[in-house]
């Protein structure tokens, strides 16, 4: 079977939900606009779902399909669904169930990491504009001049 059904199934999976009629793959295709912000039309959702012929699909597209289940892409998705298909004590088709499932924990973690690296950035750009503040300011204490002996009575 190609990575790309075993996506599907996982889309299927993920909001419990088959596809049968075009009016299936327009929901589908609302959703995932909704969760990805991009768009893929019904009709090639309907393609790579078998039900309407034609080639190979464009990674572009696996892409936004496997970000849509929470994957940084259909790389990452394939990656997965292989390490999780050759574990070292031979649970070859559970481990494909679990991934089937939504069981995403590494690459949820892989997103968080994005997350916080941002997140950090904000912090320490925060924390150099406050230093810069503080430091290129003058001291607010009051100028005295220096009296010279002269100047008095």
């Amino acid at each position: 079977m190609n990575d790309y059904k075993f996506l599907c199934e996982a889309i299927e999976q993920d909001l419990k939900h088959e596809y049968k009629a075009p009016s299936d793959f327009k929901w589908l295709s609302k959703k995932i606009e909704e969760r990805t912000h991009e768009y893929i039309s019904h009709t090639t959702l309907m393609r790579l779902w078998g039900y309407l012929p034609g080639g190979s699909p464009r990674t572009v597209r696996l892409d936004i399909l496997a970000r849509f289940l929470g994957y940084m892409g259909y790389d990452d998705f394939c990656q997965q669904l292989h390490a999780t298909s050759q574990p070292e004590d031979g649970r070859d088709e559970t481990a494909k169930a679990e991934l089937h499932k939504g069981n995403k924990e590494n690459v949820g973690w892989r997103q968080n990491k994005w997350l916080i690296g941002i997140a950090a950035a904000g912090v320490l750009l925060v924390t150099g504009i406050l230093l810069w503040n503080l430091w290129s300011k003058p001291s607010s204490a009051p100028h005295i001049p220096y009296v010279t002996g002269s100047n008095q009575p």
